[in-house]
């Protein structure tokens, strides 16, 4: 199971703007440890992918220069992607 990092973000200022405290990481994934795979005959594909540990951007952003798309924000640069 991943594991959730809670950070404080209290004095953490937003790594594009650098004028507002952060209150989010960028969640876009940079690598995946192990090649892709795929399964055949799992009843969830969903458990497959929560046991898989993404490396991900982890920029900090704050509200407004966060770009939200539901449960996961992107950094500007990686929003362009």
């Amino acid at each position: 199971m991943a594991e959730i990092i809670k950070e404080d973000f209290s004095k953490q200022k937003c790594g594009v703007c650098h004028k507002r405290f952060a209150t989010k990481w960028c969640d876009y994934v940079i690598q995946y440890p192990e090649s892709p795979t795929f399964i055949c005959g799992r009843t969830s594909f969903q458990d497959f992918l929560s046991a898989q540990r993404q490396i991900t951007c982890d920029c900090a952003l704050c509200d407004e220069c966060a770009k939200n798309h539901g449960l996961i924000d992107f950094c500007p640069y990686h929003e362009k992607l």
